[in-house]
This record gives structure tokens, C-alpha cells and sequence, in this order.
């Protein structure tokens, strides 16, 4: 996974998630019903995103 400088306190866009994973949105969501990947959360109406530190521990647990 690519570090970035913005810490683990902010916010993914379901897109970063996609490409930062290299998952599909499709195979997201799956995991996501299976209790396998982080739910996301809605900062404001119609706004969807992952805690950076949710996708992150999930990455790290992969190994």
C-alpha cells in the first residue's frame, strides 16, 4: 500500500480505496457484506468514506 502524509486520522474516497487496494468496487462491497473489509462512514449526506486507519489495518492484516 502507498504511504501518504496525511496521517491515519482522515478519510479515503471509496475511488482511493479501489486503487489503493487494487479491488473492484464490486469486490469491496462483497468483503464488506462478508465482515471482511471496514465499513464506511458518511462524514456528510451523500458523502462515502473509509477511516484511513479501518483500510489500513485491514491492509496490514492481509499478511
Amino acid at each position: 500500500m502507498a504511504s501518504d502524509d496525511n496521517g491515519d486520522d482522515g478519510l479515503f474516497a471509496p475511488r482511493e480505496v479501489e486503487r489503493l487496494t487494487t479491488l473492484s468496487r464490486m469486490t469491496i462491497w462483497r468483503l464488506r457484506r462478508r465482515g471482511r473489509f471496514p465499513l464506511p462512514v458518511h462524514p456528510s449526506p451523500g458523502r462515502v468514506a473509509y477511516r484511513r486507519r479501518d483500510v489500513r489495518s485491514w491492509f496490514h492484516d492481509l499478511d
